[in-house]
């Protein structure tokens, strides 16, 4: 089956439930995942291994980084839902004094 199958069928499940539902089904998912793609664990481990220092939990991270994925989809899937009403009422916006400041200087800066 082709990848947009695949795309339409994600999509069309994260906008018919609540969100807490698509996201425990995300990470469930990444969980599976994590057992499954052998290739991807090891990549995301030997990755985790150069910034990690508690080696001891390297999997537990590595589990988690699949988990946060998947829940990434769920947010990326939800994406046509954010709405400025949505923005106001479910958003904590904090900090943008500074973002202020970076624009009066002119200088740009990096996100």
């Amino acid at each position: 089956m082709s990848e947009y199958f695949w795309y339409r069928l994600g999509r069309s499940f994260v906008l018919s439930f609540p969100v807490y539902i698509s996201y425990a089904l995300a990470k469930l998912l990444g969980r599976a995942q994590y057992l499954i793609a052998k290739n991807d664990r090891k990549s995301v481990v030997s990755n985790l291994q150069v910034i990690v220092k508690d080696k001891k939990n390297i999997h537990r991270y590595a589990r988690r980084v699949f988990e946060n994925f998947g829940m990434y989809l769920v947010d990326f899937l939800r994406f046509e839902k954010i709405t400025k009403e949505y923005i106001d009422t479910c958003i904590d916006k904090e900090g943008f004094e500074y973002l202020d400041a970076l624009v009066q200087k002119k200088t740009g800066a990096i996100l």
